[in-house]
């Protein structure tokens, strides 16, 4: 993989857990120590009802393709559903909602390109609850907030949102694969 350099790390590698998905590379095969995920496949019973994946992401319209084309159609290709905050018609505190959203999905997508202090806040409420996330990001692995920054995180390029969505759908895959044989 090419990436930025890290701190002790030999030229032309990247830094653990970082997949650049702008020169279209594959990305990181999921590490059961870093992503958890308890039964993406389906609910608890078995039942067909789609399960959630929250997109923690900024409100910017300049990030809608990353939520409509990528993060939409892979929570659809393996049988969920996205949600969004400010896609929802709720009639509560935003915050509120955000927190009941969070408990009750499945998985967050966190997209970190502009380091804004809600996605990182959401991102905070995912690992204290326990929940699996995946991190994307447009912008340089050097630009991501330092606890954040050691997490695996796909690298994304705009105007490419495509790639990001099947990219996505088979990095989930690859969590439901390994959850299954744990």
């Amino acid at each position: 993989m090419s990436g930025p350099e890290g701190p002790g790390q030999e030229s032309g590698t990247s830094p653990r857990g970082v997949a650049d998905l702008r020169d279209g590379l594959d990305v990181p095969t999921p590490s059961t120590d870093v992503v958890s995920v308890s039964a993406l496949a389906a609910d608890g019973d078995g039942s067909e009802t789609k399960f959630t994946i929250f997109a923690s992401m900024p409100f910017d319209p300049s990030y809608d393709d990353v939520f409509h084309v990528a993060i939409e159609s892979a929570a659809r290709q393996i049988g969920g559903r996205a949600v969004r905050v400010d896609q929802l018609l709720h009639g509560d505190d935003a915050v509120r909602v955000t927190q009941r959203e969070i408990r009750s999905c499945r998985a967050v997508i966190a997209d970190l390109s502009t380091s804004e202090p809600d996605v990182l806040y959401e991102l905070g409420l995912a690992h204290a609850w326990g929940k699996p996330t995946v991190q994307i990001c447009r912008t340089s692995y050097d630009d991501m907030p330092f606890m954040v920054r050691n997490r695996e995180t796909i690298l994304y390029q705009s105007g490419r949102t495509h790639l990001l969505g099947q990219h996505l759908a088979r990095y989930l895959q690859s969590l439901l694969d390994l959850e299954g044989r744990s």
